[in-house]
């Protein structure tokens, strides 16, 4: 079992049957590393990742909104348990998004608040809520809400994307799908179906990404609302390595992703190419050593000090002994302020 699957099975154990169970599949022979094309820049153009947070078990789905540090973390007294908080950047002072009894799951901040998006689940029920950090008030998103199993929500302005589950009534096995809400006509619209393994990424006002993997590998996928092409675009994989935790940087028009071998922590990049060609060769921003490796999400974060983004995910280290919360700094320009 790779590092990955066991920050997934450890963040899905207590309900595994029911949970949207998204994970990257280590399962092929050596890969042949040595063989693969993978972009390359000058070695001193790549920014060391940074630490974050850091604390013992496992700290996941990080989110900044340059107030607050949001993400999901278990503890060592409780493993199988995972609550989502925030941690006020100033002082430190963390409060708990979910409420008591229940287990929450990150999903980001509603654009220009302090408000978040997250998965509750209680027993066999997932719902989407939000939680303002100021007045600490809960709302559940009843707009999309069924008894169905929703998971993974991201917002933007404009719209919210989430998963919801579903069972073939002929294998008994799940199905995922991905919905975009708009939060100004109220209705929601089905974006990607899937019965591999499927990952929410980021979300804007144009763009949602998301990460599919099967049996042997990951792909990245850019979905453009502007588009009819049902499922978006793949980003595309050399010798069809694993590509996973796509984000989206509307301002720049530019897409960040990971790519690395068929192991854990094996030649792990984090890569970018231009939204209008996906297809073009990648620039690498940054390396992770030999022996760690990324989550399936990342996020970006506006840094208010140096105007620019930094790209926020979380670091496992191979074999699983921890999974903490990194940055790479400076990864593009912020928005043109006067």
């Amino acid at each position: 079992m790779s590092a990955k699957e066991g920050v997934m099975d450890r963040r899905n154990a207590h309900n595994a049957r029911r949970r949207l169970r998204a994970r990257r599949m280590m399962v092929l022979g050596p890969a042949l590393v040595s063989t693969m094309v993978l972009a390359t820049t000058a070695a001193w153009a790549l920014i060391t990742p940074t630490k974050v947070l850091v604390m013992p078990a496992i700290q996941v789905l990080p989110f900044s909104n340059g107030t607050y540090l949001a993400y999901t973390s278990n503890s060592r007294s409780e493993p199988k348990h995972f609550n989502a908080y925030a941690r006020r950047l100033s002082d430190g002072r963390t409060i708990r998004i979910n409420a008591s009894g229940t287990e929450g799951f990150e999903g980001g901040f509603d654009p220009g608040t302090n408000t978040v998006i997250y998965q509750q689940v209680k027993s066999a029920s997932s719902d989407i809520y939000t939680f303002n950090l100021d007045t600490r008030v809960r709302h559940r998103v009843g707009q999309i809400d069924t008894k169905r199993w929703e998971a993974q929500p991201r917002i933007s302005a404009s719209s919210i994307t989430f998963f919801r589950e579903y069972y073939s009534r002929s294998t008994g096995k799940p199905y995922v799908g991905m919905f975009i809400y708009s939060r100004t006509s109220g209705s929601s619209r089905l974006v990607a179906f899937s019965d591999l393994n499927i990952w929410n990424g980021s979300l804007g006002d144009r763009y949602a990404t998301y990460t599919r993997c099967g049996g042997k590998s990951c792909t990245a996928w850019v979905y453009d609302r502007r588009s009819d092409i049902q499922k978006g675009l793949r980003i595309p994989s050399p010798n069809q390595v694993p590509q996973y935790a796509p984000v989206v940087d509307e301002t720049n028009d530019l897409v960040f992703f990971a790519r690395s071998g068929f192991h854990c922590g094996q030649g792990v990049r984090i890569l970018q190419v231009p939204l209008t060609r996906l297809g073009a060769k990648p620039t690498k921003v940054a390396a992770l050593p030999t022996g760690s490796d990324l989550d399936n999400e990342a996020s970006l974060s506006l840094n208010a000090g140096t105007n620019m983004y930094d790209y926020l995910f979380t670091r496992v280290t191979c074999p699983y002994n921890s999974a903490n919360i990194y940055s790479v700094q400076g990864v593009s320009a912020g928005p043109v302020t006067g």
